[in-house]
């Protein structure tokens, strides 16, 4: 089960490569953000996340990409893109409820990749 830091941070990477909004919210919202339970994200953002994931999912059973897309499929931009902004504000917030992860940082100081890694 992943860190609700490892989710939001791959369903960031995701949001931010080519396709469409629509497509990409699907694909993150299917690849990441369903794997988490509502206990695995931060009491802080739990409501919206939950909010979220009720907008882009209509049923758990069925999350895979193309249920996603066409839930999606019947919304506005705008909310689409308030969907987008939601993860990223949510993202946000981990990431200060989470600093070693955000950081690069193993435990102890160490760095994990990129700059300074080993």
């Amino acid at each position: 089960m992943p860190t609700a830091w490892e989710a939001f941070h791959s369903s960031i990477q995701i949001l931010a490569g080519p396709d469409s909004q629509r497509s990409r919210l699907a694909q993150a919202c299917s690849d990441h953000l369903v794997r988490l339970s509502k206990k695995d994200v931060p009491a802080e953002i739990r409501d919206e996340f939950l909010k979220l994931l009720t907008g882009a999912v209509r049923n758990k059973e069925k999350a895979d990409r193309s249920s996603i897309m066409e839930n999606l499929s019947g919304i506005e931009d705008r909310e689409v893109y308030g969907m987008i902004s939601a993860i990223v504000r949510m993202y946000d917030a981990i990431t200060r409820y989470e600093p070693i992860l955000s950081s690069g940082l193993a435990p102890g100081g160490r760095a994990e990749r990129g700059f300074g890694a080993e």
